[in-house]
C-alpha cells in the first residue's frame, strides 16, 4: 500500500489518514481504446454537422435563387403590362386620329356640296 497515495484536493497525510485510495487510472490500451472511441465519435459528430451545415446553406441559396426569380418575374410582368399599356395607348391615339381625319372630310364633303347648291 502506497504510503502517500496523491488524491485531488487532498494533501498525501490527509488521503493516509482517511484511507482513501488515489483515483485508478485505467490501463494504458483501455484508455486509448476510449479515446479513439469518443475521436470517432467527435468525427462522426462532426461530419454530421459539416452535413447540415451544408444543407442549410444550399437550402438558403434556393430560397434566395427563389427570391430573385420571383422578383424577375414581377419585373417581367410589369413590363408585359407597361408594353399593353403603351399598344393600347397607341391604338387609342390611332383611332382618335383616324375620327379625326374622316370627320374633316366629312366637314369638306360637306361645305363642298353646300358650294355646289349655291
Amino acid at each position: 500500500k502506497d504510503v502517500n497515495p496523491h488524491v485531488p484536493g487532498m494533501s498525501p497525510t490527509s488521503a493516509n489518514i482517511a484511507g482513501v485510495q488515489p483515483p485508478r487510472s485505467p490501463p494504458q490500451g483501455e484508455a486509448e481504446g476510449e479515446l479513439q472511441a469518443q475521436q470517432r465519435a467527435l468525427l462522426k459528430q462532426q461530419e454530421q454537422l459539416k452535413r447540415e451545415q451544408e444543407a442549410w446553406e444550399a437550402e438558403q441559396q434556393r430560397q434566395q435563387q427563389q427570391v430573385i426569380s420571383d422578383k424577375e418575374q414581377v419585373l417581367l410582368q410589369q413590363h408585359r403590362d407597361d408594353m399593353i399599356r403603351r399598344q393600347q395607348q397607341q391604338a387609342e391615339k390611332d383611332r382618335v386620329e383616324q375620327l379625326r381625319v374622316e370627320q374633316q372630310m366629312q366637314q369638306r364633303h360637306l361645305a363642298g356640296g353646300q358650294q355646289q347648291q349655291q
